[in-house]
């Protein structure tokens, strides 16, 4: 049987997409709209019922009748760091923050960013699938960023292993068709910006209180087994929890952080 599977609401809009009142003008479009199409107890009952099963389900959650799905991981917990990066300060992480604003008043409806989201996703993908010779770690989820005037801000946290291999990503060819758009004004709705960050070996330090796999705590695949915290100590805690991004399976670098040492911001940083 053929089956067609419709795109999300929320992966076509955003509600930062437009102003709040644009929203709400819209919304009180569809209804008056409503009103001639359908009998007055339909209009009426639609979203009372939508509020009503809103309120509903937060209370049920509040009250632990229902359980919220969550990949939270309750406790204190840390990302490990690999004995040959701890032990040796040419290693390090290197934090890479990208970052594009629409221009447009039509935010990522402008013409010509849904073909720039198609090269973003395939210069991911490139670097997904090429870590080792890209150096490449992982990326946080996108953060958006709403500044009350109709703009969009998209902020992009990743992770590489040297500033190195991030510049010969910066000129491959998935990059560079990005760039050599750019540059030649194909995205002119489209603002960016960058910043780069190089940490040292020992010179970087995590800590996650019931929340979830996020950052560091989530996109450091190839963990060994000898890590700098001795497992004896802190408790991994990780022997079948793993991470899928895209398919490909990761081990999960938290282990809980039980041990004295790691109580504090420099004892996580090995300076006590």
């Amino acid at each position: 049987m053929l089956s067609i599977k419709l795109p999300s609401l929320s992966s076509v809009f955003r509600g930062d997409d437009f102003r709040l009142s644009t929203w709400l003008a819209m919304g009180a479009c569809l209804s008056s709209v409503s009103t001639l199409l359908f009998p007055r107890w339909v209009t009426i009952s639609v979203p009372l019922l939508l509020i009503f099963e809103r309120v509903l389900r937060t209370y049920l959650l509040t009250k632990g009748v229902v359980v919220n799905p969550s990949n939270v991981f309750r406790g204190r917990w840390t990302a490990r760091i690999p004995k040959e990066v701890a032990s040796d300060k040419k290693q390090g992480v290197v934090m890479f923050i990208l970052g594009a604003r629409t221009l447009h008043p039509l935010g990522r409806l402008a013409p010509g960013l849904k073909d720039l989201g198609t090269h973003f996703g395939a210069a991911w993908k490139d670097a997904e699938t090429n870590r080792e010779k890209w150096g490449y770690l992982g990326r946080a989820p996108i953060l958006y960023g709403a500044t009350g005037d109709g703009g969009t801000t998209m902020i992009w946290l990743t992770y590489w292993k040297d500033l190195e291999r991030l510049q010969a990503f910066a000129h491959g060819e998935s990059h560079r068709l990005l760039w050599d758009g750019y540059l030649a004004k194909r995205y002119s709705n489209l603002g960016i910006m960058h910043e780069t960050y190089h940490a040292d070996g020992r010179d970087w330090e995590t800590i996650y209180h019931d929340f979830h796999p996020f950052g560091m705590g989530k996109y450091s695949p190839n963990i060994p087994e000898t890590q700098e915290y001795p497992a004896n100590v802190c408790e991994t805690g990780t022997g079948e929890v793993k991470f899928s991004e895209d398919g490909e399976e990761l081990e999960s670098p938290l282990m809980r952080a039980q041990d004295p040492r790691l109580k504090t911001m420099f004892g996580r940083l090995g300076r006590n």
